[in-house]
């Protein structure tokens, strides 16, 4: 069974999602959290007690649930709704590869798997993924690859929370594990 990682980069929830940069790069919102830090992104969702925020990390375009007490203040920008359409997409195509590889479809969840690669090359689980499915597929060199790449990820990580400590203790199984 494929396990979720729920890597935090941050002291709040945070549900993996995927698409690409540059959206940000003229478009972003600005949150201020009462911590001091800030947080550039696309506000995709207001919720009475919270906001979702979709931001590009150090593991990938993820979208971030920030209580809304921990939030001093929001700078609003016009534009850069594409990037909900796409994290959208892609969180689709995590939960298909997921429902795949699950029901031992395995060719198909490589498909799905690589496509979610394709719209964000740093989320490292979706490797880790493609490399299960691979190894059940005995294809164990694409294997290989996929959890060496996952653990480079994983581990370039700053902030080493025990979930991502978990992840590269599982990464390594893997890798231990593949004949």
């Amino acid at each position: 069974m494929v396990h979720r990682s729920y890597i935090a980069a941050f002291s709040f929830t945070i549900c993996i999602l995927a698409l690409c940069w540059p959206v940000f790069s003229v478009r972003a919102d600005t949150i201020y959290l009462k911590s001091g830090s800030t947080i550039e992104g696309k506000v995709s969702r207001e919720e009475e007690d919270r906001l979702r925020i979709v931001s590009d990390t150090e593991m990938g375009i993820m979208t971030i649930s920030v209580p809304r007490q921990d939030i001093e203040k929001v700078e609003i920008n016009e534009g850069g709704e594409e990037i909900i359409e796409q994290c959208a997409k892609s969180l689709f195509y995590f939960q298909k590869a997921n429902t795949y590889y699950n029901d031992k479809n395995y060719q198909q969840a490589i498909e799905a798997y690589s496509r979610v690669i394709e719209l964000n090359p740093k989320w490292a689980e979706a490797y880790y993924n493609l490399g299960l499915a691979y190894a059940k597929s005995s294809l164990y060199e694409e294997a290989r690859k996929n959890f060496d790449y996952a653990l480079e990820l994983a581990r370039g990580v700053r902030s080493q929370t025990q979930e991502n400590k978990r992840f590269i203790q599982r990464i390594e199984l893997q890798l231990k594990n593949i004949p």
